[in-house]
């Protein structure tokens, strides 16, 4: 069965980028969350619960390019990618 990496959707004029993270993905990123940002990536990732099905649905802003570094290191850690 097949799952998907992510999502891109748009809000309120925004473009976002939605990444479902389980277990196995918050622990590899509680293990590296010192490599992310603060105010970029943590402060996201710590605001969102865990909704129902035991996932964490992370929504960033693909509109800042800024961010683009860390989002596909996000991506690499869904895929089970080790640096």
């Amino acid at each position: 069965k097949g799952r998907s990496l992510c999502s891109i959707g748009m809000d309120y004029n925004v473009l976002h980028m939605i990444i479902l993270f389980g277990a196995r993905e918050r622990e590899k990123f509680e293990t590296e969350r010192d490599r992310f940002s603060r105010l970029g990536i943590c402060w996201t990732y710590d605001l969102i619960g865990i909704n129902s099905r035991g996932l964490k649905e992370l929504k960033y802003d693909i509109t800042d390019a800024t961010l683009y570094p860390e989002l596909l290191r996000l991506l690499e850690i869904k895929l089970g990618i080790e640096r």
